[in-house]
């Protein structure tokens, strides 16, 4: 239970983080120390490898030079990884309501993109619009017209020229909204590939709790006859800040029967809002992250963790040897590649382990390498 505590309070944080890059380090440290107290084994995660061709050399390549290569996420073997379940002609009616709705708010946003475009015809008519604006609350879309009128009048709009100076404000707005709605409408099959679009830009490096999963040897490991990385993320603590800052973004997959609808509401009225709501954008990537991190049940047998980082493009490789162990199944020890991972191991001080079956071929034993 403390452990789902400290976790939680984990992902709150975390998510919370805009600028990884100017994280402060004494919150580094506090973020990393609480997350090696969330995990299993001590710290110990495990990674499951083939002992044969590219899939080999990939593996060795970052066991030699130290370190991690986050995968995307379109190309991991879960077809649905890191996908959303949502019904997208649903989705695009709410946005285009949520502008019907908010007017005033689309309005506002709708200046601020085409700023650079638009033409005012009189010198003050920007600066009424700035004015007009200070009254209208992001959140429910509304106009205090009142203050709106005095404010005008303050500026130096004459009065009997003021209502007829919203009106048009609102008559453009909804001029606009009437665009939208029809571009809209045309874009609407562009919903359907946000899925496709999102896991391009999400970057994994998949790790498990356990090392001894006789479906995890069977499916990541040469059909039982390939070998298992142990990292021991106690080592984290020991590498340059900037690296240390990356790999806080580690979480704990979550396994459902079946997978929650998501809705992009929450983004949706964050991106209509002036985009200061830290507290809604915070709300909205939970929500996000959350749905992502959910898997159907039955993937619960890899007990994931993963490290989970956004748009690295070419940077997908994280420089961090945090290696402290191999276990390789006895069929591999006379083969060349075993023998080089064996080499590599005494070289880094690494424990070895051998996966070997018990007398009754019933099971498996791990015993440590003889020397």
């Amino acid at each position: 239970m403390i452990k789902d505590e400290l976790y939680e309070q984990h992902l709150q944080e975390v998510l919370r983080i805009r600028d990884i890059d100017n994280y402060p380090e004494k919150d580094v440290e506090r973020v990393l120390d609480r997350l090696l107290q969330c995990l299993p084994n001590n710290g110990k995660l495990y990674k499951y490898r083939s002992i044969e061709g590219q899939s080999f050399d990939y593996a060795y390549d970052g066991l030699k030079k130290g370190y991690l290569w986050l995968a995307r996420a379109n190309t991991l073997n879960d077809d649905m990884d890191c996908a959303v379940v949502y019904d997208p002609i649903a989705e695009a009616d709410k946005m285009l309501a949520l502008s019907l709705n908010k007017p005033w708010v689309y309005l506002k946003n709708w200046v601020k993109a085409n700023i650079d475009q638009l033409y005012w015809n009189h010198p003050n008519a920007f600066k009424a619009f700035v004015k007009v604006m200070e009254y209208v609350d992001m959140r429910t879309g509304a106009l205090d017209e009142e203050k709106a009128i005095e404010g005008l009048i303050q500026i130096g709009l004459p009065r009997d020229q003021v209502g007829k100076y919203l009106n048009a404000l609102l008559h453009l707005a909804k001029k606009e909204i009437r665009k939208h709605s029809q571009t809209l409408k045309k874009e609407k099959g562009s919903m359907f590939t946000f899925n496709d679009t999102n896991r391009e830009d999400i970057y994994v490096f998949s790790l498990s709790e356990i090392f001894d999963n006789k479906l995890m040897w069977a499916h990541y490991a040469n059909s039982n006859k390939g070998f298992c990385i142990e990292y021991d993320l106690n080592k984290i603590k020991d590498l340059p800040i900037e690296v240390k800052r990356k790999l806080l973004f580690l979480y704990k997959v979550t396994y459902k029967e079946e997978l929650e609808e998501y809705t992009f509401d929450l983004m949706n009225e964050f991106m209509m809002s002036d985009r200061d709501d830290k507290e809604l954008l915070y709300q909205a990537d939970m929500d996000f992250f959350l749905a992502i991190l959910s898997k159907t049940a039955e993937w619960e047998y890899e007990r994931e963790w993963r490290f989970m980082l956004l748009n690295l493009g070419k940077k997908n490789k994280i420089f961090a040897d945090i290696v402290s162990g191999i276990i390789l199944d006895e069929r591999v020890l006379k083969m060349e590649n075993g023998k080089k991972l064996i080499l590599l191991a005494k070289q880094r001080n690494w424990g070895i382990k051998v996966r070997k079956k018990n007398r009754l071929g019933t099971g498996h034993i791990y015993e440590e390498l003889e020397a």
